[in-house]
């Protein structure tokens, strides 16, 4: 199965995992790197098998106006399929591109309308974000992987050099350090149980109100598990104490597996 995940790439004075309006992305942060000079690029996981809803260009405007400053956005299949990206300016100027191919069908229903896949509009207003930004562009090359001259016919492999197209590292970014790890133990602990459909926003509501009746301890382990994404950045709502006091008490009602 295809492994889908939304990027979000944009300059903060905060760490980009707190910005208002980041959440709209997605709330299961995978990997956060510094790009420096305030740069940030943070991928967030999503359900797998499935492609999810993308948030839309209010979210990314909305985005672009909390942070003040461009942002970057996109939504890649793993599989190779494609990406949507979307970028955005806290003035309103905004950008869409479908890579690895502006008009080839992708099976998610990513394609644009002829009317606006036009290179030379879409590079106007690439032109306008990289100035914005104050970045410095290759813009022949950004225009390449915007036209599918590449020769990719991956989104994964496309998706990290327009970035790098665009005046922003990929390569040296630097990881920032979640204050928990949940792949190890004890966290990963809270995750054993669950199937990927679990992840899917459009199941998280029906699922969670029939576990409150019939399994007590499945809802509140899912709770648990949603507290400890949000907590694994600096300022967070829980500390790791706290989170690891949760799950030893969740583990001696039998909430969790040995």
């Amino acid at each position: 199965m295809a492994e889908i995940f939304n990027l979000v790439l944009g300059r903060a004075d905060n760490l980009l995992v707190r910005q208002r309006g980041v959440e709209a992305f997605g709330r299961v942060p995978r990997n956060l790197f510094a790009l420096g000079g305030g740069w940030q690029r943070l991928d967030i996981w999503q359900p797998k098998g499935s492609m999810p809803e993308f948030p839309g260009p209010q979210a990314v405007q909305f985005l672009a106006e909390s942070t003040g400053a461009p942002v970057l956005t996109a939504q890649i299949s793993s599989a190779g399929g494609c990406a949507d990206v979307w970028a955005a300016t806290p003035s309103w100027g905004m950008w869409r591109a479908h890579l690895p191919r502006q008009s080839s069908p992708c099976g998610w229903e990513h394609v644009l309308p002829p009317s606006k896949g036009n290179i030379e509009h879409l590079m106007a207003n690439v032109v306008e974000w990289v100035e914005a930004a104050g970045l410095t562009a290759d813009l022949a090359e950004v225009k390449r992987w915007l036209s599918g001259e590449s020769g990719r016919d991956a989104a994964w492999d496309s998706v990290p050099y327009l970035i790098d197209a665009l005046g922003l590292p990929h390569d040296d970014a630097n990881l920032v350090e979640p204050l928990l790890n949940i792949r190890e133990p004890p966290f990963s602990r809270v995750f054993d149980a669950f199937d990927d459909a679990w992840w899917g926003e459009k199941r998280w509501s029906t699922e969670s109100v029939f576990s409150e009746f019939v399994l007590p301890l499945y809802g509140e382990r899912r709770r648990l598990a949603q507290d400890v994404f949000d907590s694994m950045y600096p300022e967070g709502p829980y500390t790791v104490v706290e989170l690891t006091d949760r799950l030893n008490d969740l583990h001696r009602r039998g909430g969790l597996r040995d």
